[in-house]
């Protein structure tokens, strides 16, 4: 590996250390609110976008980067616990808009005075001389990828802007593959004792995999079996920590609470044998072509 290539790959890993600190950082503070870190990026954009009047779940999902359904999930679960609201305004009344609650609003304002309060204090806890060093190559490293970003599109504003919305399309035709195939399994445990249409909601299923798995190879984004592992991994550490912060606030009843226990303990064992697979992949990285 060149010096170059091992120096890309530390900045990379440093991106990503410093991404999960923040996200820990932020799961800390939702989870009085019992918010999860997308539905806490929505409340914030639906809150500051108060001042242009209530938004569309369709802007949303272009801000989010996701499918109108998955949109209308989020805000599903947000409006059951008060934090938007949805209402029809003229001129258009046929058009759903929402907008946050005055108690989203105070949420999203503590929110930027902790992690001001938190950077505040990792801020401190540098020399003078180091954390000016620091903010100096942080704005420079910003700018080098703005640079790099503008010289490498090459092509026209107008080309540009439809490629992109091309892209996020089918990225999240992606996420609805992937999200409906695991819906046909869960339909098919749930039918059981209908053989007919187990059948059919399994083959549907499977279906669903191969066109996401199809549709990620067109779009050249299929990353290696090792980097595929090092995900779900992180994946599940997420979901076990999501379990985790919902047994500590003991607002479950005892059949909640044990079920949840029961699933962090398969959760800790898919991590293990994750993290046997990722060993078994980086043993033999490089003998065989990557697949998804």
């Amino acid at each position: 590996m060149t010096q170059r290539a091992t120096e890309a790959s530390d900045l990379m890993a440093t991106a990503r250390a410093l991404q999960l600190e923040v996200g820990r950082q932020a799961r800390q503070f939702l989870h009085p609110f019992n918010l999860t870190i997308p539905q806490y990026r929505t409340l914030v954009h639906i809150a500051r976008a108060a001042g242009d009047g209530p938004i569309t779940v369709g802007a949303l999902g272009r801000h989010l980067g996701v499918a109108c359904s998955t949109a209308s999930g989020i805000v599903d679960r947000l409006e059951r616990d008060r934090l938007v609201t949805r209402c029809r305004q003229p001129p258009d009344r046929r058009t759903v808009r929402i907008e946050a609650t005055p108690r989203a609003r105070k949420i999203v304002d503590q929110e930027v005075v902790s992690l001001e309060s938190y950077w505040t204090r990792v801020l401190e806890a540098m020399g003078g001389r180091e954390r000016n060093a620091v903010l100096i190559d942080l704005r420079r490293l910003r700018e080098a990828m703005q640079d790099v970003s503008v010289a490498g599109e090459g092509r026209p504003r107008d080309e540009g802007e439809a490629a992109r919305r091309a892209r996020e399309g089918l990225r999240d035709l992606w996420r609805e593959e992937v999200a409906a195939a695991g819906r046909y399994f869960v339909a098919a445990q749930l039918a059981q004792g209908y053989p007919a249409a187990v059948a059919h909601l399994s083959q549907m299923g499977r279906e669903k995999i191969d066109h996401a798995v199809e549709l990620r190879r067109r779009m050249g984004r299929s990353p290696s079996p090792l980097r595929y592992a090092e995900r779900l991994d992180n994946l599940s550490r997420q979901r076990r920590g999501l379990k985790a912060g919902l047994l500590a606030a003991g607002a479950l009843n005892a059949d909640m609470a044990d079920f949840l226990r029961r699933a962090s303990r398969d959760e800790e064992r898919h991590e293990t044998w994750l993290q046997q697979i990722r060993r078994t992949l980086e043993s033999e990285k490089g003998s065989a072509p990557p697949t998804v």
